[in-house]
């Protein structure tokens, strides 16, 4: 292990709220619903597929930022928000609730969070010191909170939670401040500035972290298309069974359907003229040619 520590450049400038800026881009973050997949029909989970892609439709020329992360959960905080929600509990239900306390000690309570961001240009005419003020969040807040997707404007402190998690990449933050004011720059580079991130080259998949003296690896992999799945479960569902926590970050544009019909073209084209050029060779063209001019 190097015996300098790698320096984290901080674009984000300003955290106020659910919306975070970075120069002349701001970006309003969201947390997603948790809609059960196991149990439903396929008629139910194609509606689930639908919807969502009617709430993506309605973000066209939007860059889109997805992070899942998982957050740890101790038998007391699930005992304690089971009895706020509960109504009128009969006699012996906090008896109960304590045993069910005492058999999840045993249990790994780690709850996965979906946060959905979507950047937003700023513009001088349009915004009121640091904060956005214009009708455009209101929009977005309907349309995240739409059939798909059900979610909601992610609180301060959740936040918190994801830049301290995101810093430190494959430890758990002691907590949240729970202070409800805007974040400055100061303020987030002192976060930033705890965990200390090393590697022994440029070429190592693994990278160290360092924070509050402990040490983890942590391996990032880039996923590409994926192959067709057997299994009907979304892709992301199989990360829940492996033996180790999974952070997973995208980022993607939403392009309006024209720009995504020229695209196809210009592939599907690139394709035939490649495997033209393997027959005039007296070469089998590549199975993966074949493969993207079928879909």
């Amino acid at each position: 292990m190097t015996t300098k520590p790698a320096v984290l450049k901080l674009r984000l400038k300003r955290i106020e709220r659910n919306v975070a800026t970075a120069g002349k881009t701001a970006t309003a973050w969201y947390r997603l619903s948790a809609p059960r997949w196991s149990w439903r029909s396929e008629a139910e989970r194609d509606g689930l597929v639908n919807a969502a892609a009617q709430r993506y439709a309605e973000l066209i020329n939007h860059r889109i930022h997805i992070r899942v992360t998982s957050r740890p959960s101790t038998p007391a905080q699930w005992r304690a928000r089971l009895s706020a929600r509960t109504v009128a509990p009969l006699p012996g239900w906090d008896d109960h609730l304590a045993r069910c306390a005492r058999r999840l000690e045993t249990l790994d309570l780690a709850e996965k969070q979906v946060f959905f961001g979507i950047d937003i240009e700023r513009s001088s005419s349009r915004w009121f010191g640091a904060m956005w003020r214009s009708s455009e969040v209101d929009d977005l807040d309907a349309i995240m909170a739409g059939s798909g997707f059900e979610g909601r404007p992610a609180t301060a402190d959740e936040i918190e939670w994801l830049f301290r998690s995101s810093t430190a990449l494959g430890h758990t933050p002691e907590g949240t401040s729970g202070i409800d004011a805007p974040w400055e720059e100061t303020d987030l580079a002192e976060i930033a500035e705890k965990p200390r991130w090393f590697a022994e080259d440029a070429y190592k998949r693994a990278i160290t972290v360092v924070y509050e003296g402990d040490e983890r690896f942590v391996v990032v992999s880039v996923i590409g298309r994926c192959q067709t799945l057997d299994s009907k479960d979304p892709w992301m569902c199989f990360t829940d069974r492996l033996p180790y926590p999974v952070e997973i970050a995208a980022t993607f544009d939403v392009v309006p359907p024209e720009a995504t019909l020229s695209a196809a073209r210009k592939a599907l084209l690139r394709a035939k003229n490649q495997t033209d050029h393997s027959l005039e060779h007296h070469r089998d063209p590549p199975h993966g040619l074949e493969a993207a001019r079928a879909r």
